[in-house]
């Protein structure tokens, strides 16, 4: 294995293991629980308010928005350990050939 990848190789897995170890902690999930209470407040604040003007319509929007990122965020460190996990087979793939 060359010698750069040999140090990607140890990049990724001290990523892996920061990201494993942050998915695991008590602290994820508080943080996922407090996510989940905002996410529902935005809901309930716009939701139920009728569309009878402009300022109602883009506020829907605008919140629709907003969850909608709060929502990809509880998935983000998720999908980086993915993507670590398939940069680590192939380099892995790599050096068994």
């Amino acid at each position: 294995m060359r010698p750069e990848d040999l140090k990607r190789k140890e990049e990724l897995f001290a990523k892996k293991r920061a990201l494993q170890s942050l998915l695991e902690s008590p602290g994820w999930g508080l943080f996922l629980d407090a996510l989940d209470r905002v996410i529902l407040a935005r809901r309930l604040q716009v939701f139920g308010e009728p569309l009878d003007s402009l300022d109602s319509i883009v506020r829907l929007v605008r919140t629709k928005g907003e969850v909608g990122g709060l929502m990809v965020c509880k998935e983000i460190p998720r999908a980086i350990l993915n993507d670590i996990e398939a940069d680590l087979a192939v380099l892995l793939r790599d050096e068994e050939s």
